[in-house]
């Protein structure tokens, strides 16, 4: 018995199938399938996916054949990798010098006929063979070779299918855990900001109230700009710190009746007397987190008011079934808003309007929490005539 040459390049083939994470995993049924159709047109009683790497050939798949795997040195897979641009091809092994005393030739499973066809990767290393047994000499016709060709290009289209699954997972994977990082950095940043803020804010109201007889009227301006300030950071820190805390997995689903909500909503807004909001009649019940759709709502209705340039403001909130949920609308009457900006609104920190006090999160705010709810958000806007914002919900 002749044991097989090593390969020059062994050490990053084995590199190169160890990348895979295949060896020694659980049956599949799209390898088993090829295998068991690899046995049925080539008419052989067996037909293995076997992968070779240092000491044994492993059987990702074993149709007729109970082991899993056998010794490197017995194995005929490893002699038909040093030739991965052929179909390697025994008729009858007790008559190759190579095999005839073979324990796999003079015993169970009595490989006397063997094809394999090298399953090379892209990058040209091959790692294994498709191949099929028999236990007497046979031949296999051009037909029968060319669709073993084909079965093991399938076999490596699948290998590659699950190597880029398992790398997609596993970025998934890091880019879930920074994303939990940042959260969490962002979470700890804004109680930590809001402390001194809110320190900052209370001498500046006790330097307001206790020495209002001895500040100038300059004096007096500063200070209530250093206050307005102040109001506006911790406005930008609560917007960061609820941007920060929406999360997919830990939402409150729970019914929420909108023709309730909504004008709980209205009751606690500052609305302007020169505003009407018109809120269609039997808004329906839906699943949902009832504070999150709070939020959105509030964003948007609150958008409408601030930004509305007309000498009457006019807001409509309505609704229409879908076949798998609703969608919402907020429509204002309002100035509008060019098109190439209707995708960065929703951006963290964008405002297109500097003269308008807002921290630019509002948006973006409602976007994750209408993303992470399974729903989409667009508007739909007329420069100087106005904006309607659609979201559905599931």
């Amino acid at each position: 018995m002749k044991k097989p040459e090593i390969p020059q390049n062994e050490g990053a083939r084995i590199a190169e199938l160890e990348s895979y994470s295949i060896l020694d995993s659980l049956s599949e049924d799209d390898y088993d399938a090829i295998t068991a159709l690899a046995s049925e047109i080539c008419e052989t009683p067996i037909s293995l996916i076997s992968l070779v790497d240092q000491n044994r050939q492993w059987f990702k798949s074993h149709h007729g054949l109970a082991s899993s795997e056998t010794p490197k040195d017995y194995s005929f897979c490893a002699h038909a990798i040093n030739e991965p641009d052929d179909v390697f091809i025994i008729e009858d092994s007790r008559l190759d010098a190579r095999f005839s005393d073979n324990p796999l030739v003079t015993e169970e499973p009595y490989v006397i006929f063997y094809a394999g066809v090298p399953l090379v990767t892209n990058n040209g290393f091959p790692l294994g063979t498709l191949c099929v047994i028999d236990n007497k000499p046979n031949l296999l016709s051009n037909g029968q070779i060319k669709s073993l060709r084909i079965l093991a290009n399938q076999v490596i289209k699948l290998m590659e299918l699950r190597k880029n699954e398992k790398l997609l997972e596993s970025t998934l994977n890091d880019v879930r855990q920074q994303n939990e990082e940042l959260n969490d950095y962002a979470h700890i940043i804004s109680h930590d900001l809001k402390s001194p803020i809110r320190n900052i804010e209370a001498l500046v109201s006790w330097l307001q109230e206790d020495y209002k007889e001895l500040l100038d009227d300059k004096g007096k301006d500063t200070v209530g700009l250093i206050k307005a300030n102040l109001e506006k950071m911790d406005s930008l820190i609560e917007g960061i710190l609820k941007y920060a805390t929406i999360d997919k997995k830990h939402s409150l689903k729970q019914k929420v009746n909108l023709s309730i909500l909504l004008p709980e909503i209205l009751q606690i807004m500052n609305i302007p007397e020169h505003c009407t909001i018109n809120v269609q009649d039997k808004l329906p019940e839906i699943a949902g987190d009832k504070f999150k759709l709070h939020q959105v709502f509030q964003n948007l209705i609150d958008n409408a008011i601030k930004y509305n340039d007309k000498p009457k403001c006019m807001i409509n909130i309505g609704f229409k079934p879908l076949d798998n949920g609703f969608e919402f609308y907020v429509e204002d009457n309002g100035p509008g808003i060019e098109s190439q900006f209707h995708e960065k609104i929703f951006q963290m920190f964008q405002r297109l309007d500097h003269t308008v006090e807002s921290t630019g999160i509002g948006l973006s705010l409602v976007k994750k929490i209408i993303s992470h709810s399974g729903g989409k958000i667009r508007v739909e806007s007329t420069v100087g005539k106005g904006s309607t914002f659609y979201f559905t919900i599931p």
